[in-house]
C-alpha cells in the first residue's frame, strides 16, 4: 500500500492492509532491511520486522515517516527498528 524509505536508505517500511473477509482484517507495518547478503549463488534475505498492527482500513489516515535511521514514527508514536 505504502512504502517509506529510511533517511540513510538502510531500511524501508511497508504498510499493508490485510483483508480477511468476514473476519474483518488488519493494517500491518513491516520494516525490511534494504540490502541483502549476496554470495554469488545464494542470496540471504532477512525476515521483516513487524512493528505495528492496527485496525483494517487504518492505512487510509495513517501518517508514517522516519525520525532517524532506527526510529519509525507511526501517527506520532515511535517504533524502534532492530534488524540484524
Amino acid at each position: 500500500m505504502n512504502v517509506v524509505t529510511s533517511p540513510n536508505k538502510t531500511y524501508y517500511a511497508e504498510v499493508v492492509d490485510v483483508d480477511q473477509g468476514a473476519l474483518g482484517g488488519e493494517t500491518v507495518v513491516y520494516v525490511y532491511k534494504s540490502k541483502n547478503t549476496d554470495l554469488f549463488f545464494l542470496c540471504i534475505t532477512k525476515t521483516p520486522q513487524r512493528v505495528y498492527t492496527g485496525d483494517w482500513g487504518e492505512y487510509k489516515t495513517m501518517q508514517t515517516e522516519w525520525k532517524n535511521d532506527n526510529c519509525l514514527l507511526i501517527d506520532s508514536n515511535e517504533y524502534t527498528v532492530d534488524i540484524w
